[in-house]
C-alpha cells in the first residue's frame, strides 16, 4: 500500500511540476513588466535616476527593439537636463543627438536652477561643451564654451586659445569658398586681440590683405611676427618687400629663416644679395653726382643734399641744397629751408631759404611760410602765403588758407577754397566743410 501511494505521489509530481515552474515564471514575468513599466512611468516624470537605469537596462538587451528604445530613453532623460544621460549618448558616439537634446536644457545647469550643487553642474556643463565642440564639431558648442571660459575667472589660457582657433575650423569647413569668410574672420579676431594665438594674427593679416584692406594686413602681421611664430614672419616679409622696404623684409625674413620656416632662408639669400646689388649701385650713383655737382650741375646737387639728409648728416646736406638753390632750383631752396627749420632750429635762415623757394614757384615752400608766419600770430602774412601754395595747386595751402579765412569770417572764400582742395582729394577739406555745413556756415 505504502508503495502504491508513494508511485501516485511521483506520477502527479511529474505530471504538475512543469506547471508550477511555468507558474512560477510567469510571476516573474509579470513582476519584470511591472518594474519596466514603473521605470517608463519615473522616466516620464522627468526622475533622471530611473530614466537612466531604463535606458541603461535596454542597451544591455541585443533586440533592435531594446536598442532603439535605449537611445530613446537616453535622449529623452537628456532633454530634460539628465547629465548621465547626455554622457551616456557622449560615450556612445551620438554627439550631434546629445548636443540637440541638450540645448533646449541649458538653463539647468545654470548656478541656483536644477541642481543641488551648482559648481558641479556647471562643470559638467563645461566637459558635455568640450565634447561637442572638439569632438562633434559644433560651432554653437564652441560658441558657448569659448564665451564661458572667456567669462570666467578659472578658465584655462590655453583651452580658451584652442577653443577660439577650433571655431575658426568648423566655420572653414562650412565655407564653400577657398578663401577664408567673415565667420573664420571673427574667431582669429577673438584669439588674436587677446593674445593668445599668434597663428591667429596671421591668418588675419592674410584674410585682410586678400580684401584689399593693407594697413589692417600689416597691423596683425605686426602681431603676428615673433621667434615662436616664423609663419607670421614671413607673411609680413613679404608684405613690406611687396611695399618696397626690403630692409625691413631682411628682418622679418631673418626671423622665418631662424625659425626654419619653408623657404624663407632661400628669400632670405636673395634679399640679402639685392641689397647688396642696391647699395652698390647707390654708392655709385653717390660718386656720380658729388663729380657732376662739382661741375654745377645743380640736381645733382639736389640729389647729395638729400643722400646726406637721409643720413642725418644736416650739415653736409645743407651745403648741397644750397648748391642747388643757387643754381635757382626751388627744391634745393626748399630743402635748406626745411633743414633749417625742422633740425636745426634756425628760422630766420629758414625764411630765407623758403622765401627762395616760393618765389621760384615751389608751392610747398610758400605753404611753410604760410605756416611760419601763422605760427607767430601774423594772420594776413599767413594768407598771403597760403593763398600762392593755393594758387599754385598746393591743397595743404588751400586749406590752411580757409582755415584762417574762417578766422576772419569770410565763410564763402573759405568754402570756396575748401571745394577746390577736397576736388583735389584733400580728405580734410571736405571734412571741414561737412563740419561748415553742420553748422549751417
Amino acid at each position: 500500500m505504502k508503495k502504491l501511494n508513494l508511485i501516485k505521489i511521483i506520477l502527479l509530481s511529474t505530471i504538475l511540476l512543469p506547471y508550477f515552474i511555468a507558474s512560477a515564471g510567469f510571476m516573474d514575468d509579470m513582476k519584470e513588466k511591472k518594474r519596466l513599466k514603473n521605470l517608463r512611468e519615473a522616466c516620464e516624470t522627468k526622475k533622471e535616476k530611473e530614466c537612466f537605469s531604463l535606458a541603461k537596462e535596454l542597451s544591455g538587451n541585443p533586440s533592435p527593439e531594446a536598442q532603439k528604445e535605449s537611445m530613446e530613453r537616453f535622449t529623452q532623460c537628456c532633454k530634460f537636463g539628465g547629465i548621465s544621460c547626455c554622457s551616456e549618448l557622449v560615450r556612445k558616439g551620438d554627439f550631434k543627438n546629445a548636443w540637440e537634446s541638450l540645448r533646449s536644457a541649458f538653463r539647468l545647469f545654470e548656478p541656483g536652477r536644477g541642481f543641488v550643487e551648482p559648481v558641479d553642474a556647471s562643470e559638467k556643463r563645461r566637459l558635455f561643451l568640450d565634447d561637442a565642440c572638439f569632438k562633434v564639431e559644433v560651432l554653437e558648442a564652441c560658441n558657448e564654451m569659448c564665451y564661458s571660459y572667456s567669462n570666467s575667472d578659472n578658465h584655462s589660457e590655453s583651452r580658451l586659445s584652442e577653443c577660439f582657433m577650433k571655431a575658426a575650423e568648423i566655420a572653414g569647413k562650412n565655407n564653400p569658398s577657398d578663401k577664408p569668410n567673415e565667420e573664420q574672420k571673427k574667431w582669429w579676431v577673438e584669439a588674436c586681440d587677446r593674445g593668445k594665438v599668434l597663428e591667429a594674427c596671421t591668418n588675419l593679416g592674410l584674410y585682410y590683405n586678400d580684401h584689399d584692406e593693407k594697413k589692417l594686413s600689416l597691423i596683425y602681421l605686426e602681431k603676428a611676427c615673433a621667434p615662436a611664430n616664423p609663419r607670421g614672419c614671413s607673411a609680413l616679409g613679404f608684405r613690406v618687400r611687396e611695399n618696397g622696404d626690403i630692409n625691413k623684409a631682411e628682418t622679418y625674413y631673418s626671423m622665418a629663416c631662424a625659425g626654419n620656416y619653408e623657404d624663407s632662408c632661400e628669400t632670405l639669400e636673395a634679399i640679402r644679395k639685392e641689397i647688396a646689388e642696391i647699395k652698390n649701385k647707390k654708392e655709385a650713383q653717390v660718386e656720380q653726382n658729388r663729380k657732376l655737382c662739382a661741375e654745377g650741375v645743380r640736381l645733382s646737387c639736389y640729389q647729395m643734399g638729400e643722400y646726406y639728409y637721409e643720413l642725418g648728416l644736416f650739415k653736409y646736406a645743407i651745403e648741397d641744397y644750397i648748391k642747388a638753390c643757387n643754381g635757382g632750383y626751388a627744391p634745393g631752396c626748399n630743402g635748406a629751408g626745411w633743414v633749417y627749420r625742422n633740425n636745426l632750429n634756425k628760422p630766420a635762415d629758414a625764411k630765407k631759404y623758403y622765401l627762395l623757394a616760393c618765389n621760384l614757384k615751389d608751392p610747398s615752400a610758400c605753404n611753410s611760410l604760410g605756416a611760419m608766419e601763422s605760427k607767430k600770430g601774423n594772420k594776413g602774412e599767413a594768407a598771403k602765403y597760403y593763398a600762392m601754395a593755393c594758387d599754385a595747386g598746393n591743397t595743404a595751402g588751400c586749406n590752411n588758407l580757409a582755415g584762417v579765412q574762417i578766422d576772419f569770417s569770410n565763410i564763402a572764400e573759405a568754402r570756396k577754397h575748401l571745394n577746390e582742395a577736397c576736388d583735389a582729394g584733400s580728405n580734410a577739406a571736405c571734412q571741414k566743410l561737412l563740419t561748415l555745413t553742420k553748422k549751417g556756415l
